[in-house]
């Protein structure tokens, strides 16, 4: 049988972190019951949530994640950023986008900025420039070893062990530079077939 349709992913240029997935918000959507008692349980209250973000839940979180998102993580220190890029059809993107911008500059009024483009939107938070252009997965030895099941996988991890310690090297004590000197990457991947049966693989690489 055939699998169900590959993430595709998006990330800037350079990001040594990248996460990714298919379906996050329809897969919301459908758990939300759950979710939301789930939410209860641990003392956070949905409805407190609505009030204090001004988001509508679960309908603005399942246009905001999309069909597809993707995370990706640069540089460090004061050059540090998170970008994530959405994928959605929801015809209550633009109105759940105003929302989020709201929230976000009440709890992140210096470190956010929100790009609306066609078919869906940038989410940036850190420095460097929110417009930068994303890119697909890396085109590395590193990637393709960690991850090289990428084309068919619905949702991915992948962490440049070597680049990201190279970023953080001076905040890592000489036991834990010497700990992950021999790591390259790590890898996740979750391929999920027309079935809805799903395989995860985790992968370590060495240099």
């Amino acid at each position: 049988m055939a699998g169900l349709p590959a993430l595709t992913l998006s990330a800037p240029p350079g990001s040594y972190a990248i996460a990714g997935v298919r379906g996050a918000g329809q897969s919301l959507a459908q758990n939300w019951p759950q979710a939301a008692e789930a939410m209860t349980s641990s003392g956070t209250d949905p409805a407190s949530m609505e009030a204090a973000t001004g988001l509508k839940l679960p309908g603005d979180l399942e246009a905001l994640l999309g069909k597809q998102l993707s995370i990706g993580v640069t540089g460090s220190g004061e050059s540090f950023a998170v970008t994530m890029t959405v994928d959605s059809d929801s015809p209550e993107l633009a109105a759940s986008l105003e929302r989020l911008q709201a929230a976000l500059a009440m709890n992140l009024p210096d470190a956010a900025t929100v790009v609306p483009r066609k078919g869906g939107y940038t989410l940036h938070v850190g420095s460097g420039q929110p417009g930068q252009p994303t890119a697909g997965p890396p085109s590395t030895e590193a990637f393709r070893a960690a991850v090289p099941d990428a084309a068919r996988a619905s949702g991915l991890v992948y962490l440049d062990i070597a680049e990201a310690t190279k970023q953080v090297s001076s905040d890592l004590s000489d036991e834990e530079a010497a700990a992950v000197k021999a790591l390259q990457a790590v890898g996740m991947t979750v391929v999920q077939d027309a079935s809805g049966n799903s395989e995860f693989r985790l992968r370590l690489t060495t240099r």
